[in-house]
């Protein structure tokens, strides 16, 4: 236990993730199916040498990424640039809007290392939500999830612990024992649990990213990219709001073992709030982060890949969300389900159906810019009874200085069916005066 202690503490001065302190990569993919290499227990082996060219497969040919459009590069003249960084890709993102702010090869394959975890957390999240999972309920150590080396726990072998416990352990220890425990009751087996992650990326629209294990060890075809975490990262903030407080956590015993948050951004900078860290040796130190100033609308997500270190990784971060906030603002253009015109329609119960926004229709834009945003509604041609409610007639351009910067549904906010024979009359003549 001495022992133990004293790894442990060694571990956690100079900043790296035992999880992840051994490096590979591969591609991005059909659904070709890829193992990780395991140890003599059956657990994925944490000193397995899988090379970078291995975890992080090329790009198919014929593969094309993503467009990403910054606003920085948008009005150079009225943005100050962004901070050059030593990393091998970043983006900041406003998570309300979705709005790319500043990115450099955010489409750039590497191995996430733990941040894979948030992938596992998400599902996590939803499974709670929808209330096939509670944090409650108590769950049985495998001992394969004992076997599996790198940053733990602690766990042992029968060991009865909560989920709400093991997301601690996720999140704080960044703990694989952790990890594998609770995919392994939610999915069965790891590999079932891959796939569900590999699902869940495939409907956030992740074209860079593939998974292989569930806690980002080393393995064939292992990757993700800057782009990809910061849209995974903002379904988990914006999608399940009321679970922030996971990632902010500082701190967490268990077992009579006190381990601190790898995340030293929420050390350095005390409006972040999450969200989680990775590192490698061959891959550097990753960090996707969040912050939300108090009295400011807009939160903030920023990932940095393959800084050289820890705290490099945290004051880049704390760079980039500073620069973020300094330099841009979310504003409120329409309340959700706001209208916008009423459209009269022919036929119908009613003479007119409101048009307008479902959700509210928020923007990012230059802080100190005098521009402002303009709205444009273009209905679609041919718009007919039935109308349903939250039906698309059309869409909602949002410009600032000629330049379209958003594009949303225009709906109807109100259903019209069709109208009665004498409506129907009515209307024909209509039509014709």
């Amino acid at each position: 236990m001495k022992y133990r202690f004293i790894l442990l503490m060694a571990v956690a001065i100079i900043g790296i993730e035992p999880c992840c302190v051994y490096s590979n990569n591969i591609s991005h993919t059909s659904d070709k199916q890829y193992s990780p290499p395991l140890n003599k227990f059956g657990a994925v082996d944490v000193k397995a040498h899988v090379p970078l060219a291995e975890q992080v497969t090329p790009k198919p040919a014929g593969f094309t990424d993503p467009v990403l459009d910054p606003l920085t590069k948008r009005w150079p003249e009225t943005i100050a640039s962004p901070p050059e960084l030593n990393v091998a890709s970043y983006i900041l993102m406003s998570a309300t809007t979705g709005s790319i702010l500043a990115a450099y090869n955010a489409n750039k394959r590497l191995p996430p290392a733990s941040i894979t975890k948030l992938m596992l957390i998400y599902i996590v999240a939803q499974d709670i939500q929808n209330g096939s999972l509670k944090l409650d309920d108590v769950v049985k150590v495998p001992e394969v999830a004992w076997a599996t080396g790198g940053s733990r726990m602690f766990l042992k072998p029968n060991m009865k612990v909560s989920v709400k416990q093991l997301i601690q352990g996720i999140l704080v220890d960044s703990g694989n024992d952790a990890t594998v425990t609770l995919a392994m009751h939610i999915a069965g087996t790891q590999s079932a649990f891959v796939d569900m992650m590999n699902r869940q990326a495939k409907l956030l629209g992740l074209v860079n990213t593939h998974f292989t294990d569930v806690m980002g060890l080393p393995a064939p075809a292992h990757y993700s990219s800057a782009r990809d975490l910061a849209i995974l990262a903002r379904a988990i903030v914006t999608q399940y709001p009321q679970y922030q407080s996971w990632f902010s956590q500082k701190s967490f015993t268990f077992n009579n073992i006190k381990q601190y948050n790898y995340n030293k951004l929420l050390f350095i900078y005390p409006d972040a709030d999450g969200l989680k860290t990775g590192s490698k040796n061959s891959a550097g130190f990753s960090l996707v982060g969040t912050a939300k100033q108090p009295d400011n609308p807009m939160r903030l997500i920023s990932v940095v890949l393959n800084a050289p270190n820890a705290q490099a990784s945290a004051t880049d971060s704390k760079t980039l969300l500073i620069y973020g906030f300094r330099s841009f603002k979310d504003v409120t253009l329409y309340p959700s389900r706001s209208t916008l015109q009423k459209l009269r329609v022919y036929g119908g119960k009613h003479k007119m159906v409101d048009v307008g926004v479902e959700k509210k229709l928020v923007v990012t834009i230059p802080k100190q810019s005098n521009m402002k945003p303009k709205t444009h509604l273009v209905l679609n041609d041919g718009i007919h009874v039935p109308i349903k409610m939250n039906q698309v007639v059309g869409k909602v351009e949002v410009t600032l200085d000629d330049t379209v910067i958003k594009t949303v549904p225009a709906v109807s906010l109100y259903a019209n069916p069709k109208g009665g024979i004498i409506r129907s009359v009515y209307d024909y003549f209509a039509k014709w005066l």
